[in-house]
């Protein structure tokens, strides 16, 4: 096989990992990507004026909703069961409302991205990917993430798109949602370790204080896990919140 057919190869599910997280690999690409939203959120507003932003934002956007495209190929190449075609978290959706926000410019899309950030960001920290720097997939894992959370940063900055406290009321009923609905799909499976959306039937990650509530029991963990991804969604909102004027003028 030519080295550019195997960059596109993906790495069997049950193969020793290329990434291993906190490596020096690790470190280099979060670096890459905080500099690529700070210049994204400090700097996108230069595209204004642009001529070619329309241009910009939809060939970013389709390259988001592609990659969600590409992974139900590759599931179908593998014959993969029905439940592998649907996003394991919120980045899942996210990617694919994020693509959308920058197409179609919804504001409810982009209410919605923007609290799945968080999500991303979890899993930037601590990616569950397999291949390394050598693969295809590793690119587009990096890209997807970092697409959800930029795509709502750039709305912010270019097109002034806001974020309000009450917002969260949206993230929430929506999240809280797909969780319940996500959670009756995975104990119908009831295959953890090939279908555990929205993390609520083990931990995404092995060797978390999440894993010692979840050796007690599955469902304390799921009665602490889904408030507190709740609340980590509140607080990522934070510095962001617009701020309501005390006085009117």
């Amino acid at each position: 096989m030519s080295a550019f057919k195997s960059f596109f190869v993906r790495i069997p599910d049950e193969s020793t990992p290329q990434f291993q997280m906190f490596s020096m690999t690790h470190f280099i690409f979060l670096i890459v990507v905080i500099v690529i939203l700070i210049i994204i959120y400090r700097y996108s507003y230069k595209l204004k004026t642009c001529k070619y932003e329309k241009h910009i934002r939809y060939f970013v956007g389709s390259a988001m909703i592609y990659t969600n495209i590409n992974l139900w190929i590759y599931a179908y190449s593998l014959n993969q069961e029905w439940y592998h075609y649907l996003p394991v978290a919120t980045c899942g959706y996210a990617v694919f409302f994020g693509g959308l926000t920058l197409i179609t410019k919804n504001k409810v899309l982009f209410k919605l991205t923007f609290f799945w950030g968080f999500g991303a960001w979890l899993s930037l920290l601590g990616p569950t990917m397999l291949e390394g720097p050598d693969k295809y997939n590793f690119y587009q894992f990096v890209f997807r993430h970092t697409g959800i959370i930029g795509s709502a940063f750039y709305m912010m900055k270019v097109f002034d798109y806001k974020i309000d406290k009450n917002d969260w009321k949206l993230f929430f009923y929506v999240t809280f949602g797909l969780t319940f609905v996500m959670t009756i799909i995975n104990l119908a499976v009831n295959k953890p370790d090939e279908l555990n959306m929205f993390y609520t039937m083990q931990p995404a990650i092995h060797g978390t204080p999440l894993n010692y509530l979840y050796d007690v029991s599955r469902w304390y963990y799921v009665a602490f896990w889904v408030p507190f991804a709740a609340l980590l969604g509140y607080l990522y909102g934070l510095p962001f919140y617009t701020k309501k004027e005390l006085f009117k003028k």
